[in-house]
């Protein structure tokens, strides 16, 4: 899970030109993450601790068996809170600058290559990206699901959820940027069609020529999108259902 967020943090980024700063949000966003992190952990080990809570999971990181190895718990959990406030501050700041470059490069109404080279470098910087910190992410929700599943331990209910909570919205916040580049190359394709349908000087066998050669061009292929949808779902998933089939 470390390596994986450390990965997306100082390696990958969103971008090699972008300022990496550790900005005053980090740190509250570190806060508010914990909580929701933390809280459920707590709720399970100190309010539903006792048999009649269904409890059938007895570990070394529960209080009552070992209050040091609970208490390294909560500081491995500040870690891994504090990285994803880096990865969502550091993706939402990009967007932000990103959704102002790409404003610019959609001036004009010619087709602007550099755009199109944006979305493919865009697309591949997500996948490995996502790859990168869905990893550890698997790891991390199959134990709550293994616990729930196979040792019908209902406890952790709440915590497999946050988990897969804190994994959709890091999807979603690091696909921002590959979504905004994709709506500003379509809506540069559109510009460039509406120019060629209202040019009069030009005779509609070559309109129509221009128009097929424009709708022609797609900088992702339709099977990587396809596979990159499917890689998602199946990620999002495959903790539960090997826990399933175990």
């Amino acid at each position: 899970m470390y390596l994986g967020l450390a990965a997306s943090i100082f390696v990958i980024r969103p971008s090699d030109d972008h300022p990496f700063h550790l900005y005053g949000a980090v740190l509250r966003l570190t806060l508010v993450i914990l909580v929701f992190c933390v809280g459920p952990l707590l709720l399970r080990t100190l309010a539903f601790a006792g048999l009649s809570s269904g409890r059938t999971v007895y570990a070394y990181t529960n209080p009552d068996l070992s209050s040091a190895d609970f208490l390294m718990q909560i500081f491995n959990f500040v870690i891994f809170c504090f990285c994803l406030a880096l990865i969502w501050t550091q993706w939402s700041s990009f967007a932000e600058t990103h959704r102002i470059g790409l404003m610019k490069e959609e001036q004009g109404t010619s087709i602007n290559i550099e755009l199109a080279n944006d979305l493919s470098r865009m697309l591949y910087r997500w996948q490995v990206t996502f790859i990168s910190f869905s990893a550890g992410f698997c790891i991390y929700t199959a134990i709550f699901w293994n616990q729930i599943i196979r040792h019908r331990d209902w406890r952790f209910c709440c915590e497999a959820i946050m988990a897969h909570a804190f994994w959709i919205t890091t999807i979603v916040i690091t696909i921002i940027p590959l979504l905004d580049t994709w709506r500003a190359w379509n809506r540069q394709k559109v510009k460039a069609i509406a120019a060629l349908i209202n040019d009069t000087k030009t005779s509609s066998g070559d309109i129509e020529a221009r128009i097929a050669a424009i709708n022609d061009l797609h900088p992702i292929p339709n099977w990587n999108l396809t596979a990159s949808a499917a890689a998602v779902v199946a990620s999002l998933i495959g903790p539960c259902i090997q826990a399933l089939i175990k």
